[in-house]
């Protein structure tokens, strides 16, 4: 395993260390208990969320290290995922290379979860999804910090989570902008969870509206590609038939084994090349001593007539002098 990829995926930000952690063992403390012990766990008394005045502030709270915080181990199963998910792919492969990390070195880095709004008994994960997942696939309990969040304060931490990490790819971004916007979030709040300024913000939003959900589903996150070349794919689906046809190549066994990026490029030369009943080739005509005069470019709906008039600068207007005498000898032999 390289560097990277190790670092990956035992880190969750620049900030995220977490050198001194206790760990209380066993499951967490069931409710109403559990919130008992989350207002004393960290030796101070939990304060109620105050209104959002400063998204910078907010977000720059959960960049924070969670240095000092109690941790807990508690099942997975008691753990639900963010109620907005923003990834658009977590490839067994890569949770199985993770769990293999923590059962040789052991869970580094712990989650950040809320009790779950709609069931108190259980949890929401605002990050550490990945984590959870190996975890659960180790048969082990997570190590996570608990902490009081509004729906607010658990996108902007997991939005903030992820740019520190810079491992969101633009159309995971997209989604993740576009599910927030669906949600009833503000432009203001969203931007502070991606981490982009208003106009890009739009951008990216309104790239995402244009492009066929599935098709994106069916390419997934495509690391390396960005903003430009989806541009490019969301406006060649300007045309329903372009559409069709990617559909299609989306759902063939070849398109499903390849790797995202390669996906995203199969998809791309799809929606982006010609017709094939469009793309006949261009042909020339030549005059009877061999000058090449007139280019004729034949499609399905257009036909083109290009006159080199670099060659013979009179035939061109010759030629558009004689075209009612040549349309009606047409129109005679028709």
């Amino acid at each position: 395993m390289g560097k990277e990829t190790r670092r990956k995926l035992l880190t969750v930000d620049a900030e995220d260390a977490v050198p001194e952690l206790s760990v209380v063992a066993g499951t967490a403390v069931a409710k109403p208990a559990g919130r008992e012990w989350l207002a004393n766990a960290s030796g101070r008394t939990k304060e109620p969320h105050a209104p959002v005045k400063d998204l910078q502030n907010l977000a720059s709270r959960f960049g924070q290290t969670m240095r000092g915080e109690t941790v807990v181990e508690i099942d997975t199963d008691l753990i639900d995922p963010s109620f907005i998910s923003d990834r658009l792919e977590i490839t067994t492969a890569e949770i199985a290379e993770l769990a293999d990390m923590i059962r040789e070195k052991g869970q580094m880095v712990p989650i950040l979860v809320r009790t779950n709004p709609k069931d108190e008994a259980r949890y929401q994960i605002a990050f550490g999804h990945r984590r959870w997942r190996a975890a659960k696939l180790l048969g082990i309990k997570v190590k996570a910090v608990v902490r009081e969040l509004t729906d607010i304060d658990l996108v902007v931490a997991q939005g903030q989570e992820n740019n520190a990490r810079s491992d969101l790819s633009f159309i995971e971004k997209a989604r993740f902008a576009t599910k927030l916007e669906d949600s009833g979030f503000s432009r203001k709040i969203i931007g502070a969870a991606v981490g982009v300024h208003d106009t890009d913000l739009s951008t990216m939003i309104g790239t995402y509206r244009k492009l066929p959900e599935q098709i994106v589903d069916a390419i997934g996150k495509a690391p390396n590609v960005g903003r430009p070349r989806w541009t490019k794919l969301q406006q060649a689906f300007a045309d329903p038939a372009i559409i069709e046809r990617v559909y299609a190549l989306a759902g063939t066994p070849e398109f499903q084994q390849l790797q995202s990026e390669a996906r995203f490029s199969a998809a791309f030369a799809e929606a982006t090349k010609r017709n094939s009943r469009e793309a006949k080739s261009a042909e020339d005509w030549l005059d009877p001593i061999g000058r090449k005069l007139i280019v004729i470019d034949r499609r399905e709906k257009k036909s083109s007539v290009h006159f080199d008039t670099s060659v013979d600068a009179g035939f061109a207007d010759y030629v558009v002098s004689k075209l009612n005498d040549l349309y009606r000898s047409y129109a005679t032999e028709k």
